[in-house]
């Protein structure tokens, strides 16, 4: 099912919403998801979770840009992470500890050539196009 579908069926989002998302992707290019938090339809962190739920990947929330550690941002080499258009988030809880990245396309990341520049496991979640491309226009 399309994003923007989805939002609709979870109701966090209208039909003439989506409708109008729609018409205005066509002057702003872009990811429709993204396009829709920028309308004011819903808020990002509602897109994450529609995106999450369609791709089965961990949503990257506000909560989790906003705790970015800057130490973690040196793990992932600028060249790569802007290759990749991934965006290192921090560490999981469990043991043995796994780096976690943001991505738009999280299945199309090598998590191999990550794990090898970073001397450890990845873990890829997946991120709204806005929010990835901020964060790497900002950290990067």
């Amino acid at each position: 099912m399309r994003i923007g579908e989805l939002l609709v069926q979870l109701k966090a989002i209208t039909p003439a919403d989506l409708d109008a998302a729609l018409r205005s992707q066509r002057e702003f290019p872009g990811r429709l998801g993204t396009r829709i938090a920028a309308l004011g339809f819903t808020d990002i962190d509602t897109v994450a979770r529609a995106l999450s739920r369609q791709l089965n990947h961990p949503p990257t929330l506000k909560k989790h840009i906003s705790a970015i550690d800057p130490k973690v941002l040196v793990r992932i080499p600028r060249q790569l992470a802007l290759q990749h258009r991934v965006v290192p988030l921090g560490y999981t809880p469990t043991k043995p500890a796994r780096l976690v990245v943001a991505s738009v396309e999280p299945w199309t990341i090598p998590l191999e050539e990550f794990a090898f520049a970073v001397g450890g496991r990845v873990e890829a979640w997946v991120a709204p196009e806005g929010v990835v491309e901020q964060c790497l226009e900002r950290l990067f």
